[in-house]
């Protein structure tokens, strides 16, 4: 059952002979509709609070899975350029063999052709030739090494570009962990909070209504009466007795107010 502050307020009860004092009840009923005012705020606030807890690792989330997103692409962009490096290598390396192989055998035609001329004129375009197919050799293996320490350039930077991702991906589960911890956090005073909200709903419950009271009450006016001696004759103003006076309620809050929930 949900009660709210007003109803606590506005809260009445029939007056009865002997009854809890209206002053002392009147009283109660004012600082638990304060108290129960309260709860209900402080269960909003944490509500709110929960759910903008909750809009912000959403968010988080979205930003995770944004940059995985991002970290593959990087990896396969990063593997396409490499393979893709290979291939040129391999491609170059080949067309180069090719050429060195057409030059041989041009030289090695011209050097038959030119045999029957001369030995000496043969060996000395030998001669030529071998220079000159050496320093191509030599042009081809440093356009090789270029071409490679260009490869490994651009696979250090995609290694760097990948450690500087993963990195940045440590940190936003690091910082989502502590959205979590957080998240927990304030779940925990939420339970702790509507515990306390059902215990005191359980008080109220546990408490003696005033028709239980006021039925006590009869049944002990009525063995009063079984217990009398015999009055017949005698005039019924004499019969009534003085009840005698209900003692006060020692005052428990001696020394400082206390609240319902000190109880608690």
């Amino acid at each position: 059952m949900r009660v709210t502050p007003l109803e606590i307020r506005q809260k009445s009860f029939e007056k009865v002979f002997r009854g809890y004092d209206k002053e002392e009840v009147d009283a109660f009923l004012r600082s638990l509709s304060s108290e129960w005012e309260k709860v209900i705020d402080e269960s909003k606030e944490l509500k709110f609070r929960l759910a903008a807890a909750e809009k912000e690792v959403e968010k988080l989330r979205e930003v995770e899975n944004s940059l995985f997103k991002t970290l593959k692409t990087a990896e396969d962009t990063g593997a396409n350029i490499k393979e893709q490096a290979n291939k040129e290598a391999e491609i170059i390396l080949r067309e180069a063999q090719m050429e060195a192989g057409k030059i041989v055998g041009q030289a090695q035609m011209e050097a038959s052709r030119m045999v029957n001329e001369a030995e000496e004129r043969v060996a000395n375009m030998n001669h030529e030739l071998k220079q000159k197919s050496h320093q191509f050799s030599t042009d081809v293996e440093e356009e090789i090494k270029s071409m490679m320490q260009h490869y490994r350039a651009i696979d250090g930077m995609g290694e760097d570009f990948i450690s500087e991702l993963k990195g940045n991906l440590e940190d936003l589960q690091l910082r989502i962990g502590k959205m979590d911890f957080k998240k927990r956090e304030i779940r925990k005073k939420h339970e702790l909070l509507i515990a306390g909200m059902e215990k005191i709903q359980s008080k109220l419950a546990q408490d003696p209504t005033m028709e239980q009271l006021e039925a006590t009450e009869k049944k002990e006016e009525d063995s009063k009466i079984t217990d009398q001696p015999d009055t017949f004759g005698v005039p019924e103003i004499e019969q009534k007795k003085t009840k005698p006076e209900a003692p006060k309620k020692e005052d428990n809050n001696q020394g400082g107010d206390s609240s319902f929930f000190d109880d608690l």
